[in-house]
């Protein structure tokens, strides 16, 4: 991470030569400037807009602590290929870490991470030389010990631990579904947890995940049984067995009136009247069911 913060601060230098100072905040540059710094991050960050130039260098602030304390993450192995198979491109690679620091600033152990914290700040408004183009430079002195590292270390690397286990002990319950509802449940948990990683590895295992889950809405069905005349009992099954369902189906019939539908014990029991069913006729029952958007579809036969 030292390495790549230098490489940084180099370009930063070198950059700011071609450029004549229009206005700063300060009557000379602070003596942190251009410089790295035991126990600190001196992060710079250019935009025209003196705003968006605070938001790139606090983005960059974070995602270099993130990179010092994910040394294991695919994520950051990712971001040296694109900048070493682009190197030849400024415009991409910059747009390419823009990109990376949108998930990354809102990871909840980065959220603390404030341009209030920083130990000092310096900005610059620059004119190209050859262009005329005006920007800003936004050159920030943020404190970053090894106590630092070490508490977001810890904080890392167990929410990194939980997000983990939620999508293993989702792989691991798949095959052992008891109740609907847990389906669209595990799914939102994934989901929590596919925002959250950064990596492409975990990503796309995290999406493996939740499209297996969503599937299974495809291997459902609703079974009946006649338990007596214009009296049945309805149960949802998924790949042939049974499962629970707090649910309500719907029912629609174009002879039985009155039709009512009492939970019991994650199933239901339909009753009705039958009175207008023709004994000749193709006397049915539609029922549905929508689960988290997903609709199960049933035709029961009215057998009098």
């Amino acid at each position: 991470m030292r390495n790549w913060c230098t490489v940084l601060l180099l370009m930063c230098c070198v950059s700011v030569g071609a450029q004549q100072i229009v206005d700063r905040s300060a009557k000379k540059r602070p003596e942190w400037y251009g410089t790295t710094r035991q126990g600190f991050l001196v992060v710079t960050g250019v935009d025209s807009d003196l705003q968006k130039a605070q938001q790139k260098t606090l983005n960059e602030v974070k995602l270099q602590i993130l990179q010092s304390v994910a040394q294991n993450v695919t994520y950051s192995t990712e971001m040296m290929t694109e900048l070493l198979t682009q190197n030849q491109d400024v415009q991409t690679t910059t747009s390419f870490r823009e990109q990376g620091t949108t998930r990354v600033a809102n990871l909840p152990f980065l959220t603390g991470i404030t341009l209030s914290r920083a130990a000092d700040s310096y900005w610059e408004l620059q004119r190209d030389k050859q262009s005329g183009e005006m920007q800003y430079a936004f050159c920030l002195l943020y404190p970053y010990s090894d106590a630092d590292y070490q508490e977001l270390k810890a904080q890392f690397d167990e929410l990194e631990g939980r997000m983990e286990k939620v999508v293993s002990d989702a792989e691991a319950a798949k095959d052992n579904i008891a109740d609907a509802e847990t389906i669209g449940e595990t799914v939102d948990k994934l989901t929590t947890a596919y925002n959250y990683f950064i990596d492409g590895r975990r990503r796309s295992w995290t999406k493996q995940t939740i499209e297996a889950y969503n599937a299974l809405y495809s291997q459902m069905a609703i079974k009946t049984e006649k338990l007596a005349r214009a009296k049945y009992l309805c149960r949802l099954t998924l790949g042939g067995s049974k499962i629970k369902c707090s649910t309500q189906p719907k029912f629609r019939s174009e002879c039985a009136s009155d039709l009512k539908c009492e939970s019991a014990d994650g199933e239901f029991i339909l009753t009705f009247d039958d009175s207008d069913c023709i004994a000749d006729e193709p006397n049915s029952i539609s029922i549905t069911l929508r689960l988290d958007g997903h609709l199960i579809k049933s035709q029961l036969r009215i057998d009098r």
